[in-house]
C-alpha cells in the first residue's frame, strides 16, 4: 500500500492511482474476469496483487505463488535519468532549467513482465513510482492464475529526454524531461510520463505525471511495439 504505483483511465484521458475505487467500470470488469474468461469477481485482489500483495498467494482465493514480487526484465533496456545533461545552446529557458533540477535524484527506468513499468531510485535501489498501461488491463488476470506460462506485458525498453512542450495546453512551453516507451512483445501501445521532478512522484499527481496512452485503439494499424 505504501507503493505509489499510477494508471491511466480512458473516459478522462487522464492519469490516476492504480486503486481499485480510480478504475472505470470497464477497467474493473478486465480484473474480475479471470483467466477461463469468467466474472469472478476478484478485481479488487487482483489488482492488489500486482501492487504486490501476497494476501492470496497459495491461500484465499488461490492465487500463483510468487518466487518474487518485482516480475523478470527481458528485453526492456534500463535507461538512467539523472541531471539535465545538455548544454544551454539547445534552447531558450534551458539554463535555469538545468540549474533547478541540477541535484536531482537520479533514476533508473525499466519495464517488467509483472505488468508494471518501474522507477527505482539509482543511489538506494528503491522504487520511487511504477506505471500500469491500462493496455495491458485485460491481461493482468492472469498473472494470478496457478496455471501461469510465461508471457510479456511491458517488454519495451524506454526512452527519456529533455523537451520543451506546452504541457499545460496554455501557450506556454516549458521545459520537462519524458519517459516514453513502447511495451513490445507485450501489447500494441506507448506510453508517456513527466519524470521531471521525482520529489512530485505519487499517486495525488497521477493526473500531472502520466501524459497519454496510445494502443491500437486508436490506431488499428498500430502493431506489436517492437
Amino acid at each position: 500500500t505504501e507503493r505509489s504505483i499510477l494508471a491511466y483511465k480512458p473516459s478522462t484521458k487522464a492519469g490516476i492511482p492504480f486503486r481499485w475505487t480510480s478504475l472505470d467500470p470497464a477497467q474493473q470488469i478486465l480484473l474480475h474476469t479471470n483467466a477461463s474468461g469468467t466474472n469472478d469477481g476478484q478485481g479488487a485482489a487482483r489488482l492488489d496483487f500486482v501492487r504486490g500483495s501476497k494476501a492470496h498467494e497459495g491461500q484465499g482465493n488461490r492465487y500463483r505463488v510468487r518466487l518474487h514480487t518485482l516480475g523478470d526484465l527481458i528485453n526492456s533496456d534500463p535507461f538512467f535519468v539523472g541531471a539535465p545533461p545538455y548544454p544551454d545552446s539547445i534552447g531558450p529557458g534551458y539554463a535555469a532549467f538545468r540549474s533547478a533540477y541540477s541535484a536531482r535524484t537520479p533514476m533508473i527506468m525499466v519495464g517488467s513482465n509483472d505488468g508494471l513499468f518501474h522507477i527505482f531510485n539509482a543511489t538506494t535501489g528503491r522504487e520511487i513510482l511504477a506505471y500500469a498501461p491500462n493496455v495491458l488491463l485485460n491481461q493482468m488476470s492472469k498473472l494470478t492464475s496457478p496455471t501461469y506460462t510465461h508471457r510479456y506485458f511491458v517488454d519495451g525498453s524506454p526512452t527519456a529526454g529533455d523537451v520543451n512542450i506546452d504541457i499545460n495546453r496554455n501557450g506556454q512551453p516549458q521545459w520537462r524531461t519524458i519517459v516514453v516507451s513502447g511495451l513490445r512483445a507485450g501489447g500494441q501501445g506507448y506510453f508517456a510520463l513527466d519524470v521531471t521532478d521525482p520529489t512530485s512522484f505519487s499517486e495525488a499527481n497521477a493526473a500531472r505525471l502520466v501524459l497519454w496512452e496510445f494502443t491500437d485503439a486508436h490506431d488499428a494499424d498500430l502493431g506489436y511495439t517492437f
